[in-house]
């Protein structure tokens, strides 16, 4: 077979040239670059015989390409090329025009960095976040379309191959006094997992670097069981159920009032966690997992005259629909305003309280993580601290 007539442009791109060797690109006019630099080194790419690559570290190229030049004095740019051989063939056929005086500086006028759209950031954030609505808590979805609104802001429409290390460096510096550093870390921690999503999927090469963001982590907040019993004095009576029943479990908010009443067994004395709130869509418990509890004395009697309501599973719901989340909060807070007890929310006096008073009467943190539902021991550990009384049994044990 004939072998065919090669261009100027397939004699450089399909023989292996020498590194002496001046190819065509390097005289052209149009010049071909990327921002992007050097993974390995921070260098930024030079242009050679080989294409544009890393002087250092040839073998490591560029992802995303541009074109720069000047015509009579104006300077043009186009951008949009995941090939180097993309981005030399469209140089040539522009270093033509020029050449055969054709070229037409409209046509480029205006030009603004135009990639393909799976490479643009706010188009592949937006396609996470609905991939991750099946499998994530809505509370959870609902915090990652919040961070979207300035995710986009900042990045907007920029190829997500060239945003790396200094790019990443910049939007945290850009936060820093601006919010605390627990945002910070919230924030980082969903951006580090949308670009390890890209990484896992190969839509980028590289892996930007994600500073380590460290916050104090105070002690959780709770309140004396004499203090449970104040505010709950100054709540309505028909609120007194699904309180003391966070009080004497420690459940979550969500989980209190998810519970049905065939999850509660009078002869065997449990409670079974099987259902969550998350916002209003009922769910599994945070973890995932089902888990059983004791039901206490105190408790079964609460439950057992408290009354249920035709054509609801709830046991606690207010006109046969479940408490909305907000209701906690709203029948908590003027209880504590009357109550004299300030700076207390309704988690931490209630589920934060539970295992506070656990460990002062000094049960282990592994039967407490289990009633509370917790994956990790670690978790339990935050609430390790002790009361002044603790101390004085202790040392009084003689």
């Amino acid at each position: 077979m004939k072998k065919p007539n090669l261009t100027e442009f397939e004699n450089h791109i399909y023989h292996a040239p020498d590194d002496n060797e001046n190819c065509f690109w390097m005289n052209m006019i149009i010049k071909i670059r990327s921002k992007e630099v050097c993974v390995k080194c921070g260098s930024n790419f030079k242009l050679s015989s080989r294409g544009l690559a890393c002087p250092e570290h040839p073998r490591s190229k560029p992802n995303n390409y541009f074109l720069d030049w000047f015509y009579n004095g104006e300077r043009f740019k186009l951008y949009g090329f995941d090939s180097f051989n993309g981005a030399v063939e469209k140089a040539a056929s522009i270093n033509q025009e020029i050449k055969d005086h054709k070229f037409r500086p409209e046509h480029y006028k205006g030009q603004k960095a135009k990639i393909n759209k799976k490479y643009a950031f706010d188009l592949r954030y937006a396609a996470w976040i609905n991939i991750k609505k099946l499998s994530v808590k809505p509370a959870y979805y609902r915090k990652l379309k919040q961070y979207e609104k300035e995710f986009v802001s900042y990045f907007g429409h920029e190829d997500i191959r060239t945003i790396g290390n200094d790019r990443i460096a910049s939007y945290y510096e850009s936060l820093i006094g601006k919010i605390s550093n627990k945002t910070i870390y919230n924030k980082l921690g969903v951006l580090h997992s949308f670009f390890k999503a890209l990484y896992d999927r190969e839509a980028i090469h590289n892996m930007p670097r994600f500073e380590k963001v460290k916050f104090d982590k105070p002690a959780p907040d709770w309140i004396s069981e004499t203090d449970q019993e104040k505010i709950l004095s100054f709540m309505p009576e028909k609120h007194h159920a699904i309180f003391r029943f966070m009080f004497l479990t420690g459940c979550r908010h969500g989980e209190a009032r998810a519970v049905h009443w065939d999850d509660i067994d009078f002869f065997n004395n449990t409670i079974t966690i099987k259902h969550n709130f998350s916002d209003s869509v009922l769910t599994t418990p945070k973890t995932g997992k089902t888990r059983v509890i004791p039901l206490p004395e105190p408790l079964k009697d609460v439950l057992l005259k408290h009354p249920r309501t035709l054509h609801s599973p709830f046991v606690f719901n207010l006109n046969g629909k479940p408490y909305y989340e907000s209701s906690i909060g709203k029948i908590w807070r003027p209880a504590c305003n009357k109550a004299g007890i300030e700076n207390i929310k309704a988690y931490s006096g209630t589920r934060h309280s539970f295992a506070s008073h656990a460990i002062n009467d000094g049960y282990s943190l592994e039967i407490i993580g289990e009633i509370l539902g917790h994956s990790d021991i670690r978790t339990t550990k935050k609430y390790a601290h002790v009361s002044l009384e603790a101390m004085r049994k202790l040392m009084d044990r003689r």
